[in-house]
């Protein structure tokens, strides 16, 4: 059998570098570098690469500041930024899970579907305007008849608005590869 084209080749299973991507996969967290959004084309392919974020979900959010309190009690602000990172699924072959992280935040609103009511994701928009990152995600947010894991339908009712909001100078995003599953990627579950 011969040698896959592309394929790194590693001199041994105790080679550091096997060992390294072999626990990376097995904690399936498989990711590559950060690719920075600057232009509506490149949000376009994203955007495409993702099917639009369609029947995803939002599983993670992770926000923070520049602003924290020392040692000695005292808050030090070392930056008047705020940052924020969202952990998606979607259903999409070319990326099933990804990462967006935004920088120089100018809002985030987040309203969580109604009680009994699903999150899966019907779709979002994502622009760039005046150099200003707008990424607005709707929840289908209703009531949904079926089995687990089986196909759903909707009750007649009307979608809910926008779940989420995000305004931001910076944004870039990565392919955290088969991040699935319901353990979390940013913290644990207490």
């Amino acid at each position: 059998m011969g040698a896959v084209e592309g394929a790194t080749r590693y001199k041994s299973t105790n080679d550091a570098a096997y060992k390294a991507r072999h626990r990376e996969r097995a904690a399936g967290r498989m990711t590559v570098e950060w690719i920075t959004l600057k232009t509506e084309a490149d949000i376009s392919r994203l955007m495409n690469d993702i099917a639009g974020f369609h029947d995803g979900c939002l599983r993670e959010s992770h926000i923070w500041t520049e602003t924290y309190a020392n040692e000695h009690y005292l808050h030090v602000e070392t930056s008047p930024d705020t940052h924020l990172r969202l952990f998606f699924h979607v259903s999409s072959i070319a990326m099933s899970s990804l990462e967006l992280e935004f920088d120089e935040v100018l809002e985030f609103r987040y309203a969580a579907p109604p009680d009994n009511c699903d999150s899966i994701i019907s779709g979002a928009s994502f622009s760039l305007k005046d150099g200003v990152f707008a990424l607005s995600v709707s929840y289908i947010g209703l009531p949904l008849t079926g089995p687990p894991g089986g196909s759903i339908s909707k009750k007649d009712m009307p979608e809910t608005n926008a779940g989420l909001i995000v305004m931001a100078r910076k944004a870039k995003y990565r392919n955290t590869g088969m991040a699935m599953g319901d353990k979390p990627m940013y913290g644990y579950a207490i």
